[in-house]
């Protein structure tokens, strides 16, 4: 955990993917007819984090609705939401070696940060104390000291996530469901 005021080593990745709502209607509609802007905005979140976290470690990324596109005709979107072993499958696709886990622990997760390798994470959108878990997938960029306690540092593709980088580590990893994407180390 960094406390000494440094930046987190993949502050980059906090750079926002072009979200749904940046596109026009007609893009939109092309790429997904029947579809809204919204609609899409509020389901993507699996592909967003695909995007950010290859757009980080390869330096650039395909266009997003192409993504979007790739990820359902591969298969990677069900009724519940994006598969995770979907997700790790097209990263690794990208040149972005991954695999689905439930067995990592919250300090692997951001021991693995430490080193370099965000990972995309389950968690509930918003992160409510209420007990929900999960519903909702952001990249983990890693964990910090500040003078009110550890905060939980993240790239969170919906519109909350516009303007919330962190929160409190105790909410965030309440709302986690236990399940992530991880990055193979190189």
């Amino acid at each position: 955990m960094i406390d000494d005021g440094t930046p987190l080593p993949m502050a980059s990745l906090v750079r926002r993917c072009q979200h749904p709502d940046e596109y026009t209607d007609d893009e939109v509609h092309a790429a997904f007819p029947g579809h809204d802007r919204t609609e899409l905005g509020d389901t993507l979140c699996g592909v967003a984090c695909v995007h950010m976290i290859t757009r980080f470690v390869r330096g650039a990324a395909p266009d997003y609705l192409g993504l979007v596109r790739a990820g359902v005709d591969a298969g990677a979107l069900s009724e519940r939401g994006w598969i995770h072993s979907g997700l790790a499958e097209m990263l690794t696709a990208l040149g972005v070696p991954a695999h689905p886990t439930g067995s990592h622990s919250r300090d692997q997760l951001v021991e693995a940060c430490e080193r370099g390798l965000p990972s995309i994470v389950s968690c509930s959108i918003t992160f409510p104390e209420d007990g929900s878990r999960g519903g909702h997938l952001v990249v983990l960029l890693g964990e910090r000291q500040s003078a009110s306690g550890a905060r939980t540092v993240f790239a969170d593709p919906s519109r909350w996530g516009a303007t919330h980088r962190s929160v409190e580590s105790r909410r965030f990893w309440s709302s986690w469901s236990g399940r992530a994407v991880v990055l193979d180390a190189a």
